[in-house]
């Protein structure tokens, strides 16, 4: 059984609530494909090799989205805001008022002239808010049967069906390991009585853009020289870094761009109505892809020129996960992300193709060497120094967004699949406690009773490794270095062993 928001080389994976973890991976189970390496040696490239595409900043960019800066506003009111840049992103867009967006969900056609009420708010707010870009770009949407993905594709595109069905088996993987999680506040970690701060005017944004694209952009609240949200939208005052919406109730939106002037296009809308984007809009430009928090959403160009071989059902299901997590649990630590999309992707054909902020080649056999490649090195590892025989947190969580860490990835993943193939139970468990103990920690109280959100707030590793350990037991960075050195091989042996 195979198992698992840059290069252009990726992937992505959630149905109905399913009632066992023994085995969320086997409903994306697919016959392994293989393909056949590119001649490129007129270039001057070896044929093992493939080349990826630079993808600086293109998986959850940024990986802060703006969020409520008082207690949580009840999704409703989402709608209200989001009804209020639709004027602007028209006029920007130069849609004609006369034409319609087909729209298609369970197998029902309509426009966006005439949306269903039993719809639903959330798929709504995301219709409404993207239509006049679809409108003008001559873009599809179709809805997934529960209404929690959005997908765009051009409207001559005959894959939509194909792309529906790569999203419907990541969500039948996430909700299978992920299932919808007990909200019941933890103890100690009940949102305080107080509320938000009160905004104050903007001041004007630096000139540069920070470096790091996961940072708040220039001009967000938490940005250097930025004490309040912009007041140029009728949008709820924001702060970076929280999440804007209840779980598990808005729509996610996933674009299937079909070329460089699209995603520009696309770029440029989303910087024209979000005043915290307008700055990022600009460097995101140069890269192919993104997915966001706020609003939720996540694209790439399938058809980028120059491009070379690459998986673009990995590249779907790599954001579809991402943006699956964002919606369920809000923000993660970005091991954890990260992990969980790659392993999204080994559930869904055994293989990797989607390494966010990564520029260089990738060998053919890269695709299916991690899981070897984890078990050698800490293998390696405890004949070195047994002290050194298990992860340790530091090499987890002080991965930072933005940068492509080959020793991290590959242990991000390790864990995200020791943890989905022998603590499935507790996972979601897990994650609900991560966006607790966030929404609860990330706040600076004022000396008036009010707060206010944390710039550039990362969940403390010690603090990660005590949720770890009460989850998943005081010895689980032992577990899992004992898991990666065994390795799935060792299991399938002990299988066929137990059943002679």
């Amino acid at each position: 059984m195979n198992m698992g928001i840059t290069a252009r080389d990726r992937s992505q994976l959630d149905p109905r609530h399913e009632p066992t973890h023994a085995s969320p991976r086997a409903s994306l189970a697919v016959p392994a494909r293989t393909t056949r390496p590119r001649r490129t040696a007129a270039r001057g490239v070896d044929a093992t090799m493939r080349r990826t595409r630079t993808r600086l900043g293109e998986h959850a960019v940024p990986p802060h989205a703006p969020a409520s800066s008082g207690s949580q506003r009840a999704f409703a009111r989402a709608s209200t805001a989001f009804g209020a840049l639709l004027g602007l992103a028209a006029l920007a867009l130069g849609a004609r008022a006369d034409e319609k967006v087909p729209i298609t969900w369970q197998t029902k056609h309509f426009t966006s002239k005439d949306i269903p009420e039993k719809l639903g708010l959330g798929p709504r707010v995301a219709i409404e808010f993207w239509e006049p870009w679809a409108r003008k770009a001559h873009y599809k949407m179709d809805v997934d049967n529960d209404a929690r993905v959005l997908l765009m594709t051009p409207e001559k595109s005959s894959r939509s069906e194909a792309h529906l069905k790569v999203i419907a088996r990541a969500e039948s993987w996430f909700d299978a390991l992920l299932p919808a999680p007990d909200r019941t506040p933890i103890r100690g970690l009940e949102k305080p009585a107080a509320v938000a701060k009160p905004a104050a005017a903007a001041k004007p944004p630096p000139d540069v853009i920070p470096e790091d694209p996961d940072g708040p952009p220039p001009g967000a609240v938490g940005a250097p020289g930025v004490d309040a949200a912009p007041t140029t939208t009728a949008a709820p005052m924001k702060s970076w870094g929280s999440g804007s919406s209840e779980p598990d109730t808005a729509t996610a939106v996933v674009l299937v761009l079909d070329n460089e002037k699209d995603y520009a296009s696309v770029i440029e809308m989303l910087g024209s109505s979000q005043a915290y984007l307008k700055e990022w809009a600009g460097d995101a430009k140069k890269s192919l892809g993104f997915v966001l928090e706020q609003p939720l959403a996540g694209a790439y160009v399938e058809n980028a020129s120059g491009q070379e071989e690459w998986n673009p059902d990995h590249e779907l299901l790599n954001r579809t996960v991402q943006l699956l997590c964002l919606r369920r649990f809000g923000q993660q630590p970005n091991w954890l992300v990260q992990g969980l999309a790659w392993e999204g992707e080994m559930a869904y054909d055994g293989t990797l193709y989607c390494f966010p902020y990564r520029s260089e080649f990738v060998g053919v056999g890269e695709h299916t060497a991690w899981p070897s490649d984890l078990r050698n090195q800490f293998k390696q590892r405890a004949e070195k120094s047994p002290a050194d025989k298990s992860p340790r947190i530091d090499e987890l969580a002080h991965w930072a967004r933005g940068r492509f860490d080959p020793n991290a990835a590959k242990i991000s993943w390790g864990f995200v699949h020791f943890v989905a193939t022998q603590n499935a139970a507790k996972f979601s468990g897990l994650l609900e406690e991560l966006r607790q103990f966030r929404d609860a920690d990330d706040r600076k109280m004022m000396p008036d009773g009010t707060w206010e959100r944390i710039p550039h707030y990362e969940i403390a590793a010690d603090r990660q490794l005590a949720i770890l350990k009460k989850h998943l037991g005081a010895d689980v960075m032992a577990n899992a270095g004992n898991a990666f050195r065994k390795g799935d091989d060792a299991k399938k042996e002990e299988k066929k062993t137990s059943s002679k």
